[in-house]
């Protein structure tokens, strides 16, 4: 036997190629674990998009909503109680009451103080232009659950809409 050499081939081959078909399936099995992981982050990030745009959505109802409220009184009717120094019972308290129900956000004093102009959510600023219009702008903010911490400002989600009312050029 030792003289023959067909015999010490097929012993030389067969001994660099144990356990490569297991390790082929291995791999094969760590490529397509990879892949559906991918798949996976994919989709809770689609499902985040999609909980984040009707978020948005509802925000950009709630300021046209308010806009138009505005556009009914008319520039000689806004006064006090539409800005966000109004209290409860105002214009501006229905606001914001409507915005609790339909946007998540916190309700810590000390972070809304950080990260909100004057702590306040909405805010409604009303002010004038230099040619007499009443200048209002609406700001709404909110925090999508569980997209950070609060006190970090790029986790706050903003929507403006500035309007005038009483001018027509």
């Amino acid at each position: 036997m030792k003289n023959n050499p067909t015999f010490f081939r097929y012993q030389g081959k067969a001994a660099f190629s144990k356990g490569g078909m297991l390790l082929e399936v291995l791999v094969a099995i760590l490529i397509l674990a990879f892949g559906i992981l991918g798949l996976i982050g994919l989709q809770s990030r689609a499902l985040a998009y999609v909980d984040e745009s009707g978020y948005r959505s509802s925000a950009v109802y709630l300021a046209g909503a308010y806009a138009s409220e505005l556009w009914a009184v008319g520039a000689n009717g806004v006064n006090p109680s539409y800005s966000d120094d109004g209290g409860a019972g105002s214009p501006y308290g229905s606001f914001k009451d409507r915005i609790d129900a339909l946007l998540p956000r916190t309700q810590d004093a000390a972070v809304l103080a950080l990260i909100l102009p004057n702590g306040r959510n909405p805010r409604v600023a009303i002010g004038t232009t230099p040619e007499g219009a009443t200048m209002v702008t609406i700001e709404i903010f909110w925090l999508m659950p569980g997209d950070g911490s609060p006190a970090d400002l790029t986790a706050v989600h903003r929507f403006r809409k500035d309007l005038v009312l009483g001018f027509n050029p």
